[in-house]
């Protein structure tokens, strides 16, 4: 399993562990959310970026991961701000992942309401970045 598949992995169990309760926390989304999965919790590994490569074998790359965390929820702006607060603070106290990273940046957070439907749905996105070495031969 790649590194960043860990990384991702490791983020949805944090999040489940300490997330309120309620709130679903998903690695992998396919089909879209039902509405008795929200609010909701989507974590994705977007992009890997290789910043550096240090010495000869064996090779370690620094890596940079942007991570994507989108919460969505019923309600008002106000609900969808509180629980991008508790994401954001539940990361940011393992800001090294328990020695998967080096390091981890909150990059942007993106709130927007869905008024597409009946019900008035609300989508955050959360970026960060997760520094990390990986180490090849």
């Amino acid at each position: 399993m790649h590194q960043r598949t860990t990384i991702r992995d490791y983020i949805v169990a944090l999040l489940s562990a300490n997330i309120s309760a309620g709130t679903s926390v998903l690695g992998k989304l396919v089909d879209g959310l039902a509405d008795d999965q929200i609010p909701a919790v989507v974590v994705k590994a977007r992009k890997d970026t290789v910043k550096q490569l240090l010495g000869e074998e064996p090779i370690e790359y620094q890596r940079r991961l942007l991570v994507s965390i989108e919460v969505f929820t019923s309600g008002d702006e106000d609900t969808l701000n509180a629980l991008c607060d508790e994401v954001e603070l539940i990361l940011l106290k393992d800001f090294r992942l328990s020695g998967l990273a080096t390091g981890l940046t909150l990059v942007d957070t993106l709130l927007e309401a869905d008024t597409g439907g009946e019900q008035v749905f609300w989508d955050g996105m959360i970026l960060i970045h997760v520094d990390y070495v990986s180490t090849f031969g």
